[in-house]
């Protein structure tokens, strides 16, 4: 068995980034205590809700965002160039580039995430989710997934193979393994980030860079968006054996526990919270990119 080829930046996400941040969140999160004073509870709240986007893995792949949009827009904006009888010089390219990194590069997009978490959760409710994963069944899952980042794609197919053929696979496993992929919205989070990238990279890319010209894009930017929900059920039969293999030396006791914690009140609100800020924070410097562009 090997795993189905995927976008980049699928890939990325199946062998260590976005899904296995999802599946096994903290490797390591902020110890902050509550204060009783009113002034240092937004202070503590947006620190605990930094360290998650940090450490959940969430924040290195918004670090990525203005890279990967350089790569996947500079051949469309090379090609404008072209196509007015000009040609586009190293000045160009590396306006272009600094032109995206002012609005989606590292520091804005993951502070962005960052405002996002802390204005929709409480700080009790980013309590509580500390406190699951610094509780030994979280622990084993911290472990695991932090485990696995060590291995390359080959390794990691290895054991992937080596796993499905051990015959520990069994229906009782797949239930759990797919209440983990399920709950924890893994195929809801890489399709809306892959959404909100090549909205970006369009955006980016698009020659008559006015302002009606952006307009006459948005409908295939929203089309874009609409439409990354589509690979949803086709990463399903991909994923599953990833997320099963990562955690082949978990317990089915704690991968109950786990699913069960996703799928209560808080987690449910963290995922779903995780999720609009991570997509926020690409989404938020649009405009501002746009309108960039556009000058």
């Amino acid at each position: 068995m090997s795993i189905i080829r995927l976008p980049n930046r699928l890939i990325e996400a199946t062998l260590g980034a976005v899904l296995l941040a999802l599946l096994a969140l903290p490797a390591v999160i902020l110890a902050t205590q509550p204060s009783n004073e009113p002034s240092n509870q937004q202070a503590n709240q947006a620190e605990l809700a930094a360290g998650l986007i940090e450490t959940s893995g969430v924040g290195p792949h918004l670090a990525n965002v203005s890279a990967v949009v350089f790569d996947e827009a500079l051949p469309n904006y090379s090609q404008c160039f072209i196509d007015s009888g000009d040609v586009m010089s190293s000045e160009d390219e590396q306006q272009f580039k600094t032109t995206l990194n002012q609005h989606l590069g590292p520091n804005v997009t993951v502070q962005r995430a960052i405002a996002h978490l802390s204005d929709a959760m409480e700080l009790s409710e980013l309590e509580t989710v500390q406190a699951f994963f610094k509780s030994p069944a979280g622990a084993r899952i911290i472990a695991a997934e932090t485990a696995s980042k060590d291995f390359d794609e080959n390794t990691f197919e290895k054991q992937l193979e080596e796993y499905f053929q051990s015959g520990h696979w069994n229906e009782e496993r797949s239930t759990l393994i797919s209440m983990v992929y399920d709950n924890t919205r893994a195929a809801r989070f890489v399709s809306t980030l892959n959404g909100e990238i090549s909205v970006a990279s369009a955006l980016s890319g698009h020659c008559n860079q006015t302002p009606q010209g952006f307009k006459e894009l948005q409908p295939q930017l929203d089309s874009q968006r609409s439409d990354s929900q589509f690979i949803e059920p086709i990463m399903r039969g991909d994923l599953i054996p990833v997320i099963a293999t990562i955690f082949k030396d978990i317990s089915n006791r704690d991968l109950e526990m786990y699913a069960e914690f996703a799928q209560s009140n808080i987690g449910k609100k963290f995922f779903d919270a995780l999720l609009f800020s991570t997509a926020n924070g690409i989404s938020d410097g649009l405009p501002g990119l746009q309108k960039s562009l556009s000058q």
